[in-house]
């Protein structure tokens, strides 16, 4: 299958001058032909709100099939990019962001005000893209727009930014430029992941091959997964340790 990556920020990063832009991505889509399809990996932080929209038209318009992966995260100006695609799948352990599109204005009252116009406008195209590829209302998007949303692959999956889960782990998250929140949350999400969950998990239930992150009927949750399991066991979903190794201990008596 015909690769292209993005691990970069769309368009150029003004501290870095590092950077993925529609000009660049034109040539690279050209450079392939007339293929039939197109793997399409994405571990971008996002970027330039017009420089996306040109990608994204881009491969609206191409006649192969797209197939996005997310392997690391798709954030920002990235997860517009990736809802072109005609099929979307994600790493267990990458991430999405959606938000409002912003921008930094200088000049007097009028020009401050058509800014904030023409980032409405923006903001409601980024809406209609994300709604038509989800399912979900316009009203529904902007909310989780509005609300700077990171979401987990199981997240996207369930809200319909994404079709499924990608084999393997996938790359770590390109946080280059994501605002620092998002870097804490990220970074807090990934260390709860290093504990070993799945084996751990797999010793204190008996089932040496669970793989939670694969398994719908217990999710990829620390609570729903230590209350399926203390419930086969007969035992309590008390999950009051702070890591998972404890909450498994505290759970199982396991020392």
């Amino acid at each position: 299958m015909n690769e292209i990556c993005i691990f970069d920020p769309i368009g150029v990063d003004p501290e870095t001058g590092v950077g993925v832009t529609a000009k660049q991505f034109d040539s690279q889509l050209k450079e392939l032909g007339s293929p039939g399809s197109i793997l399409l990996r994405i571990n971008s932080p996002g970027g330039d709100v017009m420089d996306a929209m040109a990608i994204y038209s881009m491969l609206k318009a191409s006649r192969a099939r797209i197939t996005a992966r997310i392997e690391g995260i798709a954030a920002s100006a990235a997860s517009l990019i990736a809802m072109a695609a005609d099929h979307i799948e994600i790493s267990p352990n990458a991430f999405m962001l959606i938000h409002m599109p912003y921008t930094t204005a200088t000049g007097d009252a009028d020009d401050l005000a058509t800014a904030a116009g023409d980032l409405k406008r923006m903001s409601d195209s980024y809406a209609k893209i994300y709604s038509a590829r989800s399912g979900q209302s316009v009203a529904a998007v902007r909310a989780l727009m509005d609300e700077d949303r990171l979401m987990s692959a199981d997240e996207a999956i369930r809200l319909g930014y994404a079709d499924n889960l990608a084999s393997g782990m996938g790359d770590a998250p390109n946080m280059s430029s994501l605002p620092r929140k998002h870097r804490a949350t990220i970074k807090a999400a990934r260390r709860d992941r290093s504990f070993g969950w799945d084996a751990a998990l797999a010793l204190a239930s008996g089932k040496r091959k669970l793989n939670l992150q694969h398994n719908t009927a217990i999710n990829a949750s620390w609570e729903k997964a230590i209350a399926a399991i203390a419930k086969e066991r007969g035992g309590s979903a008390d999950t009051a340790g702070n890591g998972w190794d404890a909450a498994l201990r505290k759970t199982f008596g396991r020392r």
